[in-house]
């Protein structure tokens, strides 16, 4: 596997995180495996010259050059910040370090398991720099990896499964409305809708990718856990899909469900808050910090973390030492 479109900064340009994560792939995409400050601003000058890149506040034009390289200074200091931050969160599940002078960022190749599941991470959080062909391995891989931290915050009698039968669940079969009618009888609940409006052909998820329950007794009421897995920037709209409000017009629920919502992001702060907490509406925030130390906590080996396909392109990935341009 190699990288595409590396020549290419992030998108959105607002988003440290997604700086963050750029920085990370260059370093482990150099053939020396380390990437700094220097070099990035080096190339954000080289493309500003070109009118390509609009990260600054005022177009390069207007800007003398003391100003301009003041504001890359600034703006790549913030990044590698996040850098110091994700060093330190994630301790021996980072693949990376971060040079005590703050400028440089350089890759560790011997990847132990959680590291390994980091880079799992940070390519399904980038898709737009990998070949299409291996995109839906690595998002059909996320939903699986996220059933299993889900699994590890849960009671070792708990049920979680993923909701669409191509996706791996041997669970739910079928079209929909017979997997519907499989979820209200999991639940020890009824469907609350005809299922004559789903057609039977319909083998989507219909917005819902984990469901997860307790079975504390044969009653209704039991604790019950939907969760929607996104590997896009739009999962503010999608973490709606798994809704209680919407699921409660499909199956009955005594007491309401539980939302989640997924993401490979390290959608945090440098001090380790949300990004942007008002994008989290009634959902539970599993991003890439939570899913590595839940994993972890469950002691999951990266065989047991990533299926074969996604392992194959973890370590391609962290052995790519062409040059970058």
């Amino acid at each position: 596997m190699a990288f595409q479109e590396l020549q290419g900064f992030p998108k959105p340009r607002n988003l440290d995180y997604l700086w963050a994560d750029y920085i990370e792939i260059m370093s482990m995409a150099d053939a020396d495996h380390e990437y700094s400050r220097s070099e990035l601003i080096s190339r954000m000058k080289r493309s500003s010259d070109l009118g390509s890149f609009d990260t600054i506040d005022h177009p390069v034009d207007r800007e003398t050059s003391a100003e301009e390289n003041d504001n890359l200074a600034l703006l790549t200091e913030g990044w590698f910040r996040h850098l110091e931050y994700r060093e330190g969160a994630f301790g021996d599940c980072y693949p990376f370090s971060v040079t005590n002078s703050g400028d440089t960022l350089i890759c560790n190749v011997d990847l132990n398991d959680c590291g390994a599941v980091y880079i799992f991470l940070l390519l399904c959080s980038n898709l737009r720099y990998l070949p299409r062909s291996e995109r839906a391995d690595l998002t059909s891989q996320f939903e699986v990896l996220s059933t299993k931290a889900v699994s590890a915050i849960l009671p070792e009698w708990a049920n979680v499964h993923l909701f669409e039968h191509s996706k791996g669940s041997n669970h739910y079969t079928g079209g929909l409305p017979n997997r519907i009618e499989t979820l209200a009888n999991d639940l020890n609940e009824q469907t609350a809708a005809n299922l004559d409006r789903f057609d039977t052909n319909n083998y989507g998820d219909d917005g819902l990718d984990i469901v997860a329950w307790v079975p504390i007794d044969s009653a209704s009421g039991i604790p019950i856990l939907f969760g929607q897995c996104a590997c896009t920037l739009k999962w503010t709209d999608k973490q709606r899909s798994s809704s209680n409000q919407k699921w409660r017009e499909r199956v009955t629920m005594k007491a309401p469900s539980t939302n989640m919502v997924l993401v490979p992001y390290c959608y945090r702060t440098t001090n380790g808050g949300w990004y942007k907490p008002s994008d989290i509406v009634d959902s539970i925030m599993f991003d890439r910090l939570r899913i590595i130390r839940n994993v972890d906590r469950a002691g999951l080996g990266v065989n047991d973390a990533l299926g074969q396909a996604a392992r194959q392109i973890v370590n391609q990935a962290v052995q790519y030492t062409a040059p970058v341009f």
